[in-house]
Parts: C-alpha cells; structure tokens; sequence
C-alpha cells in the first residue's frame, strides 16, 4: 500500500491486490484511534480515524463513505 499525501489529502493506492495484502496493517501506529461511531470494516475505520488525525480529506468511491459528512465520495462510473 502506497500512501501519498498532497494538499491535505491521503491517497492510499494498492501496489498488489487486495486479496494478498493479509496482514500488511501487522506494525500499525496504535495510536490513532478506530473509527466507532459506524459500524465499518477495519480498514475503514484505519483510514477514517488517520485522515481525522492528520486533518486530511478522505477521498472515495467506497459508497460505505457516502453520508460520511467529512468524507469527499464520488460515485465509480458504470463501465460500458
């Protein structure tokens, strides 16, 4: 996982697929709190709680994050 941060923003770009990284989060910074106020996947709430810690705008297609207010959702375009 790629984290890129610009403009107060985290991007975090898979580098293999998802389905392979089990256990890349072993080592995370414990510090930044679980996101509990919805009920989330884990990784959900690791990138929620991160982006409020560092003040960043989380940015998505996830529509878990759709009513998330200080979340920036964009619906992914139907492909043809």
């Amino acid at each position: 996982m790629q984290a890129i941060l610009d403009d107060n923003c985290i991007a975090l770009i898979p580098l293999r697929p998802i389905r392979r990284m089990k256990g890349f989060l072993k080592g995370i910074n414990t510090d930044v709190a679980r996101e509990t106020a919805f009920e989330r996947k884990m990784a959900d709430s690791i990138m929620l709680a991160t982006a409020r810690a560092y003040e960043a705008t989380l940015w998505t297609q996830d529509a878990d994050f759709a009513k998330v207010a200080d979340v920036k959702y964009t619906a992914k375009h139907a492909e043809s």
